[in-house]
């Protein structure tokens, strides 16, 4: 089994994300029952009121579809790690810059499971964190695929078990 404190630093990671991502459905779905409650307030317009309403209706499908899509995507990662860690065929690093003006502000590093289901899961992690983890993955998931290439991602498409070793 993984560093218990390298899985106590996953879970904390994957569920804030998930957190942030389904509290943005949940405040969508809840500003746009403000606006239905404030369009009946208004009585001036009865284009404003229209407007409200079919804004309200967007924000709050949206707001289900969003928070829809995030629930039924959820994996539980640390569980998996630790119970079934056979579904992991594929690990690596993924880095993405933030930039403005074409100008470096910002660097985001993850660590990207694959799936035996062909899903990703990404984990936003410190450098340290995915250099430990990356030490460790050969010692305790020796069956799975370690770093990133073209070839690798067209046979994760095709076939992830073909990445267990």
């Amino acid at each position: 089994m993984l560093n218990t404190d390298l899985l106590r630093v996953i879970r904390k990671s994957y569920d804030s994300l998930f957190f942030v991502n389904l509290s943005s459905g949940i405040i969508f779905a809840v500003v746009g029952c403000v606006c239905i409650i404030s369009s009946l307030f208004i009585t001036s317009t009865e284009g404003l009121r229209g407007f409200l309403l079919v804004l309200s209706v967007i924000m709050i499908l949206v707001g289900v579809i969003n928070t829809y899509y995030y629930q039924s995507r959820r994996v539980d990662l640390p569980r998996l790690l630790a119970e079934d860690p056979q579904q992991i065929v594929w690990i690596y690093r993924q880095v993405n810059t933030g930039a403005v003006s074409g100008i470096q502000v910002a660097q985001f590093q993850f660590i990207v499971f694959g799936l035996r289901n062909k899903r990703r899961v990404p984990v936003r992690l410190p450098a340290s964190a995915i250099n430990l983890l990356l030490e460790e993955i050969p010692i305790y998931l020796p069956h799975v695929t370690l770093g990133y290439s073209r070839d690798i991602e067209k046979v994760f498409r095709e076939n992830p078990d073909a990445l267990l070793r």
